[in-house]
């Protein structure tokens, strides 16, 4: 095995989002610099002619973090494909963000630093690399998957403890991965919302009242990330981040932006 050379990570935002919102998601991004700094960047490595990226640190914070990468840049992306009235994409989209914010709070290490036994076979797949198209082929073997339901049980005793009511925490989150899990695997209600009586919108809808309750949703996730990354900035000992991104949350809830959809227009 031979190390080749460090990755540099570099973040580029996009433009589309545009007051509260670009403010919201420019605070989410900065953090995240924050974030990959604090666990360092990955190696390049090079076996047997195949190159792969890796980090030698294989811990849940490294995994939280990588997690948070993808929520921003799933934010980004919902707010370019609402731009262009792609509305059910949207909710694809946010489906995988709602599942990367749950999985960095399930890997919150325990009060005395210990990881439990599922988050560390939750670590382990995570880190499994992609098999190559011969060794697909050649195995049908799967890595074993700690299930979403105890990914989601981890996720809901956490916050119980911090809200004190279980039961509408576990009740809100199946209900909001249900209604999103219907225009993942393409239920005929999410299909219908493209339909208009000249045929279906392959390339976006128009009406500003078709785009709005979508926006609503992406406003709804910016702020929720803005409460899982304060919570991640703590865990990782970067306490001033911490205040500026319960400060942002703050000044957006403040703005008017949540839960307000009126700004969100094609």
């Amino acid at each position: 095995m031979r190390l080749v050379h460090q990755v540099r990570i570099s973040l580029v935002p996009h433009q589309v989002l545009s007051g509260p919102y670009r403010e919201a998601v420019s605070t989410l991004e900065e953090a995240v610099a924050r974030f990959t700094t604090k666990i360092g960047q990955p190696l390049v490595v090079v076996e047997e002619s195949r190159r792969s990226i890796r980090y030698p640190n294989q811990s849940p914070e490294v995994v939280r973090v990588l997690k948070a990468v993808r929520v921003v840049s799933g934010l980004n992306a919902c707010a370019v494909l609402l731009s262009q009235g792609l509305v059910v994409e949207v909710e694809v989209l946010l489906r995988t963000v709602d599942e990367f914010l749950t999985d960095i709070i399930f890997l919150r290490r325990e009060d005395d630093g210990r990881v439990g036994d599922r988050q560390w076979d939750f670590i382990e797949d995570f880190f499994t690399e992609l098999p190559t198209k011969e060794e697909m082929w050649q195995s049908r073997k799967q890595p074993g998957r700690v299930s979403r339901a105890k990914v989601l049980a981890g996720e809901s005793r956490y916050l119980a403890e911090v809200t004190g009511d279980p039961h509408t925490i576990t009740s809100v989150s199946k209900n909001l991965a249900e209604l999103a899990g219907r225009y993942v695997h393409g239920a005929f209600a999410g299909i219908m919302e493209l339909y208009r009586d000249d045929g279906y919108c392959l390339s976006g809808v128009n009406e500003t009242a078709q785009i709005t309750p979508h926006g609503g949703n992406l406003t709804s996730f910016i702020h929720r990330s803005l409460n899982v990354f304060a919570a991640l900035a703590h865990d990782l000992g970067l306490l001033d981040l911490m205040n500026d991104l319960v400060a942002s949350r703050r000044a957006f809830e403040k703005s008017g932006a949540h839960p307000s959809t009126s700004g969100w227009q094609r």
